[in-house]
């Protein structure tokens, strides 16, 4: 088995990484970072976002781990005092897998053609003045948004930016994707939906941006180094994420340590 690994940058998490390169290798295992058969992300969920970004190219073939060495992390399976357990079922390869829907997205604009994956979200804003954005679902218009901007978020993203924009927590079993408003203008003039829109998994929406010469894109944890995109499409992408599960732990489970206990 091949496996490669991406870290916080800190001590802590450079000893943990060493102490697993160390096993593994020690067990059979071959460290490549070319093409793993898995991705151990050592750090919190931005870790984990990081390994995604570097790895989505080959969603078909990768699974991911991920061991948080900080504040407790949403992908996060194990913890540090867990380690030693983790290594033992990976080298006797006990897992299952379980896939997350991965956001595709692609955008238009004064850079040209481009497209990117998101794990958890894309946001549309700009906080100096009103967006305005038309929005499209499966080619129809819907609505004309005027306010700051657009989360749109995959299931696993939805406990993260999503949920704190009211939208609603979405089991990542369920194939499909939200649009969520941010600080939308609804008056007598200008009407939204008001509420998040819940898009199955073949369906696809078009946002065409007015006056886009200082909108900020982002998605996940980067951001989109053009601030004249145009027009941009989401829809859910044919590959999932695949996470590698050795032990079991229930996504309510997840919701509920992180939110509630």
């Amino acid at each position: 088995m091949r496996f490669a690994t991406i870290i916080r940058a800190d001590d802590h998490s450079e000893a943990i990484k060493q102490k697993i390169m160390t096993t593994l290798v020690e067990g059979g295992w071959e460290y490549d970072e070319h093409r793993p058969d898995f991705v151990i992300s050592i750090g919190g969920d931005g870790t984990m976002l990081q390994a995604f970004q570097q790895y989505n190219y080959q969603l078909h073939h990768v699974k991911f781990i991920a061991v948080h060495t900080g504040s407790l992390g949403f992908y996060t399976d194990w913890t540090v005092e867990e380690l030693d357990d983790l290594l033992t079922a990976m080298l006797a390869k006990h897992y299952t897998t379980v896939g997350f829907p991965v956001l595709e997205i692609m955008m238009d604009g004064g850079c040209g053609a481009c497209s990117y994956l998101a794990l958890n979200e894309l946001t549309i804003s700009d906080p100096a003045k009103t967006l305005k954005i038309d929005v499209k679902i499966d080619g129809e218009h819907f609505e004309t948004f005027r306010g700051t901007g657009l989360c749109i978020s995959t299931p696993s993203g939805s406990t993260g930016y999503n949920k704190s924009l009211g939208g609603a927590v979405i089991h990542p079993r369920v194939e499909a994707f939200q649009m969520t408003e941010i600080a939308s203008i609804n008056n007598k003039v200008y009407r939204t939906i008001g509420s998040p829109l819940v898009f199955y998994k073949k369906q696809y929406i078009d946002l065409d941006i007015q006056y886009s010469n200082s909108v900020t894109v982002t998605y996940d944890h980067l951001v989109h180094d053009c601030l004249a995109v145009a027009t941009i499409r989401c829809r859910l992408h044919r590959h999932k994420a695949q996470f590698a599960r050795f032990k079991k732990r229930p996504f309510w489970e997840r919701v509920n340590n992180s939110f509630i206990e």
